[in-house]
């Protein structure tokens, strides 16, 4: 009976995911796509206009006022108890969605733990962030981490990962000259480690992709001085979503320089890491916690450790580590199954005290 009425409520799912990003870099996106495709799922970006995407697979991205967002929302979700409302808007809007979760239909909250929220801020900035989260932690019936050491932080919290959209690239020759770097160019991002490296390796050449932190001025000055002083450090600007294959299809290794021993990478779980090995590249990483989960990776202590590996990349394939036996393709696809199983149990909770 219980089963039955389990893939009933299954099959009756609707998710609502609320999200402070762009679409054209939302790492959520991939998995509202993975949910679109075996449930109902309205896409939200919150914002002075919030732009919805409903469900349908001719719907297309909507902006409305945040009064016709709300109206919508309460006949919909009022409609049935069969809600997720699936909450990855950082520290953006705290208020707003405790307001939603008063005003929107029955259904189960949860709560998208990606990363520790409080990042690097500092005084009344970090003060009111960390108000956010303790109210959208307070607001949730669920909350799901992404790095396994988030538990620390959020001791009920449960299991999710990440993951990536990228499949398996073929690639006919592996060329270990040239090292692609995806990066979020920002306190997270080790630059004198960078510079060692490069110093180290001056036949080969890295190539950093991705977005400069916005709220600090000196990593702008940072990533000026480490291409000016090394030729072989070339950065190519940020990308987006539909960026990352046509990236990742021209390199065979990958270098991920975060800062290790540090608050900011502590609770890391990056999505690059599932980038590049989904894609069938070779990774070489810092030693940050979520690294030494994951077999497939080179783990160094040190810049002097990066140059040995690339030549054994280039002279053997025993020195591969993304490996069949290490790694297994992790997809937003199962990605979101796992949310579907992890929102199955309370999900019949609230079901059942909605009955009559």
């Amino acid at each position: 009976m219980r089963q039955r009425e389990a893939a009933t409520a299954a099959a009756r799912r609707r998710f609502i995911i609320f999200t402070c990003r762009d679409i054209k870099t939302d790492f959520r996106w991939p998995l509202a796509e993975a949910l679109r495709a075996g449930h109902e799922t309205w896409y939200i970006w919150l914002r002075r206009r919030p732009r919805l995407l409903p469900p349908g697979a001719d719907a297309a991205i909507e902006e409305v006022s945040f009064s016709s967002l709300l109206t919508l929302l309460m006949r919909v979700t009022r409609a049935d108890d069969a809600n997720v409302y699936v909450n990855s808007t950082n520290t953006s809007f705290p208020f707003i969605m405790l307001l939603l979760r008063l005003l929107c239909g029955r259904g189960l909250w949860c709560l998208d733990m990606h990363d520790d929220l409080l990042y690097d801020y500092t005084g009344y900035r970090r003060a009111r962030a960390a108000l956010a989260v303790k109210l959208q932690a307070w607001a949730a019936d669920i909350i799901i981490r992404a790095a396994e050491s988030l538990s620390e932080l959020f001791p009920t919290s449960l299991p999710f990962g990440n993951a990536s959209q990228i499949g398996p690239i073929a690639r006919p020759a592996a060329d270990y000259r040239a090292v692609l770097v995806l990066a979020s160019l920002d306190s997270r991002f080790d630059f004198d480690l960078m510079a060692a490296v490069a110093a180290a390796s001056p036949g080969r050449v890295f190539d950093i992709y991705g977005q400069i932190s916005r709220g600090d001025a000196r990593i702008h000055d940072k990533l000026a001085s480490l291409c000016a002083s090394h030729a072989n450090v070339i950065y190519h600007g940020a990308y987006g979503l539909s960026d990352l294959e046509p990236i990742l299809a021209r390199y065979a290794v990958s270098f991920a320089p975060y800062r290790v021993h540090d608050r900011l990478t502590r609770y890391l779980d990056p999505l690059r890491y599932y980038h590049c090995l989904n894609s069938g590249m070779e990774l070489i990483t810092t030693a940050i916690p979520q690294a030494e989960r994951l077999a497939a990776l080179h783990v160094v202590e040190s810049a002097a450790d990066v140059e040995p590996i690339l030549v054994r990349l280039e002279t053997g394939e025993d020195a591969r580590r993304n490996t069949p036996k290490n790694y297994e393709l992790q997809t937003w696809q199962k990605r979101a199954e796992r949310l579907n199983d992890i929102v199955a149990g309370p999900a019949l909770l609230v079901q059942a005290s909605s009955q009559p």
